[in-house]
């Protein structure tokens, strides 16, 4: 959920910088009189564009990946310590910090190459999951490297939900964003469901292994399939400031409408 609400409201803040224009729904529905008569678009045409395949295989893959890790580090914690709560602080550490990301970094992903920042992420995402399986640090330190990744992660997937309305447009960006979510959910449960398997059968940290692998193959998917570089939508040569995905937050609940969107999650 918290994944699902920080790429939307990545996308609508660029929009909102961009212009009403630059929406695809925005520049659909003003060719919907005319257009009453063309066909709708369909899934089929959707995962025909083969960097839409990249994104969302990669997109898969990275989210079973994590719910694998975390599902492994906390029974890690937990075996350690005997603590059922510190196993819990260990499972959250790798979502709530991206709220702290998502108010803070993600304006980046409109000044850096897209492509290059989501490999990056699956890499730092790998190497964490190496770092948790391999090396022998205290449960502390293994929940803080997992918190201070998890807070990178709003900068990677506003760079994926950016560059979506490049590579999707009309009805198909419509049908494609659904299915991302859709697929985003079912992930999450998959990954959790096989991590129980896979740590039952294998224990914590070979599972943890195998999310590493899962991790740096979604990388390699996104490095092949993902086009080189989008257009960027702001003035790359403007210096980045702290307060910019701030202000871009707050320019978006400001908006009425956007606000009722939002507090429908």
């Amino acid at each position: 959920m918290i994944r699902s609400i920080l790429i939307d409201l990545s996308h609508l803040r660029e929009t909102i910088a961009a212009g009403p224009s630059a929406s695809p729904l925005f520049r659909h529905g003003k060719r919907r009189s005319r257009e009453t008569c063309r066909p709708r678009a369909r899934y089929g045409q959707v995962f025909a564009v083969g960097p839409f395949r990249a994104l969302f295989g990669g997109t898969v893959l990275t989210i079973v990946a994590t719910s694998l890790q975390m599902l492994g580090l906390s029974v890690l914690v937990y075996l350690a310590t005997g603590s059922a709560w510190l196993s819990a602080v260990a499972y959250g550490a790798g979502f709530l910090p991206q709220v702290l990301g998502g108010v803070v970094l993600t304006s980046l992903a409109d000044r850096l190459p897209t492509r290059p920042l989501i490999v990056i992420g699956s890499l730092i995402r790998a190497a964490v999951a190496v770092a948790l399986a391999l090396v022998p640090i205290p449960v502390v330190a293994m929940i803080g490297l997992v918190a201070a990744a998890a807070a990178l992660q709003p900068l990677f997937n506003a760079a994926q939900s950016a560059l979506l309305p490049h590579l999707l447009t009309g009805d198909r960006y419509v049908l494609g964003r659904s299915v991302l979510n859709l697929a985003s959910a079912g992930a999450q449960l998959a990954g959790l469901g096989a991590g129980g398997v896979l740590i039952a059968a294998l224990g914590g940290h070979r599972a943890l292994l195998g999310a590493a692998v899962a991790q740096r193959l979604a990388g390699i998917i996104f490095a092949i399939g993902l086009p080189g570089r989008r257009p960027p939508t702001t003035d790359v040569a403007d210096r980045w400031r702290l307060g910019d995905t701030w202000r871009g937050n707050a320019q978006l609940l400001a908006n009425p409408r956007i606000k009722a969107i939002l507090l429908m999650w």
